[in-house]
């Protein structure tokens, strides 16, 4: 049996209305509640004015319900060219808005020199459990980070 034109088109309306409504019903907002937890970072950072993109960096960082990075539990192991070292996060503060976005700033901390890496960019999947940064130290712009974060 043909399908009408007048049919046709209710068919069409009904699968465009349901197009439109299905990314809404898909994706929640985010809250602080989605950001709580330990997450373990991996990436790269270096001098972009230098063009050395030469250090690995692995993460384990907390934070805590209200966002904040309490002064234990949180570190980055940096491997570069002299070897593998430690960086303490002594503290910090992350939030993420509804669409998802992450922001805030790490005070990081090696052989008693600290500085504070500020989140520029940075996005929560909708899944809740990963989001890929871009970030720099505030002291040094040209020192940049891109990470992938997973939720553990």
């Amino acid at each position: 049996m043909p399908i009408r034109n007048g049919d046709r088109r209710w068919v069409l309306a009904c699968l465009g209305a349901l197009l439109i409504a299905l990314p809404g019903f898909a994706s929640a907002a985010c809250s602080m509640a989605n950001l709580r937890g330990t997450w373990y970072a991996a990436g790269v950072s270096g001098d972009t004015r230098l063009g050395q993109m030469d250090e690995t960096v692995r993460c384990k960082i907390t934070v805590t319900s209200t966002g904040a990075v309490p002064a234990t539990g949180s570190s980055c192991y940096v491997r570069d060219a002299t070897g593998l070292s430690t960086v303490s996060i002594p503290s910090g503060t992350l939030r993420v808005s509804a669409g998802c976005a992450v922001y805030g700033s790490l005070r990081m901390c090696q052989s008693g020199t600290c500085q504070h890496f500020r989140v520029q960019h940075a996005q929560m999947a909708r899944d809740w459990n990963t989001f890929t940064l871009v970030g720099y130290s505030q002291s040094n712009p040209d020192v940049v980070s891109f990470f992938d974060a997973v939720k553990r």
